[in-house]
C-alpha cells in the first residue's frame, strides 16, 4: 500500500501553493520502516522542494510509484514539467494521476491531449485519471465514454469508501480500474478508512466480490485540515489504516500489478 504525501500536508487544505512540510530523507526511512511500499507524491512536495529534499525522493528506500500531477494534459508547460519529473525518478514511477476539468468541453480538449502525452512519457508509465466529483468524468457513464477513447495505459483511480454506484463503475470500466485512493467523510467529517464504518465495509466487500489486485493509497486520514494537529498525528493515523488493510487483501500488501 502507499502513502500519498498530501496526508501530511497542512496547506492541502489552506489551498496554498508553498507547502509547510516535505518529505525528506528522514521521512521516507520512516515510510519505509512502516510498511508502505511506495509512495503517492503531491507535485508541490516535488516542484517547491530543495535539492536535497529532490534527491532524497528519488533515492528513498519506499520509492515514488505514483506523481501525482496537478497539470492538465495539453498544456505543454505543465507536461514538460511532468517529463523531467519523471526522467529524474527512473523506472520507479508506475502511475501520473490527472484529472480533467469539471466542464467538458474543456475536458474534451485536455482529452484529445491525453495520447499524444502518453507518447512522450516513458513507456513504463502509465496515465490514471482520477474519476471524481469536480470533474467531466464524475459519472460512470460519461467516464466510460471518454476511456472509449484512450489507449489502454489510461486507467481509472475509484474512492471506493467514498464513490457512489462503485458497481457500475466495475461493470463500465472494470478492467480500467487499476488505483485506489482511500478516504473516509462521514456529513462533511474526515474519519478513519478503516473498517467499522458502513461505507468503508460496503466499499471493501465490493472490492473483493470484484477481484481487485490493483494498487491503493492512503490519500487522507481522520483529522485531516484541523490546525491543532500535524504530520506526526496524521502519519500515526496513516499507518493505522495501513495495518488494518495490510495481510487481509490484496491491494493492502502490494503495490499492485501497475
Amino acid at each position: 500500500m502507499y502513502l500519498g504525501t498530501v496526508v501530511l500536508e497542512a496547506e492541502r487544505w489552506r489551498k496554498r501553493d508553498e507547502p509547510s512540510w516535505f518529505p525528506d530523507a528522514k521521512w521516507c526511512l520512516r515510510f519505509a520502516e512502516a510498511g508502505f511500499t511506495g509512495l503517492e507524491l503531491w507535485e508541490n512536495h516535488w516542484s517547491k522542494a530543495t535539492p536535497a529534499v529532490r534527491q532524497a525522493l528519488i533515492e528513498s528506500p519506499c520509492p515514488v510509484r505514483v506523481f501525482n500531477w496537478y497539470g492538465f494534459p495539453g498544456n505543454r508547460e505543465e507536461e514538460s514539467r511532468l517529463l523531467v519529473a519523471l526522467a529524474a525518478f527512473g523506472e520507479t514511477v508506475r502511475g501520473v494521476k490527472f484529472n480533467l476539468a469539471q466542464d467538458e468541453a474543456l475536458a474534451r480538449v485536455q482529452a484529445e491531449a491525453v495520447p499524444g502525452l502518453l507518447k512522450r512519457m516513458p513507456e513504463t508509465v502509465d496515465l490514471w485519471c482520477e474519476c471524481h466529483a469536480g470533474t467531466a468524468v464524475e459519472a460512470p457513464e460519461v467516464a466510460a465514454r471518454f476511456f472509449a477513447a484512450w489507449p489502454e495505459r489510461v486507467g481509472v483511480i475509484v474512492h471506493p469508501f467514498a464513490q457512489p454506484h462503485l458497481d457500475t463503475w466495475w461493470d463500465l470500466l472494470g478492467s480500467r480500474i487499476v488505483h485506489l485512493h482511500l478516504q473516509a467523510r462521514t456529513e462533511g467529517v474526515w474519519r478513519q478508512p478503516v473498517p467499522g464504518l458502513p461505507e468503508v465495509d460496503e466499499g471493501a466487500a465490493r472490492l473483493v466480490a470484484r477481484g481487485f489486485t490493483g494498487s491503493a493509497t492512503v490519500e487522507f486520514v481522520a483529522g485531516m485540515g484541523n490546525d491543532e494537529e500535524g504530520p506526526e498525528i496524521w502519519f500515526e493515523r496513516a499507518v493505522e489504516v495501513l495495518k488494518c488493510w495490510q495481510g487481509t487483501v490484496p491491494w493492502g500488501s502490494n503495490g499492485g500489478p501497475g
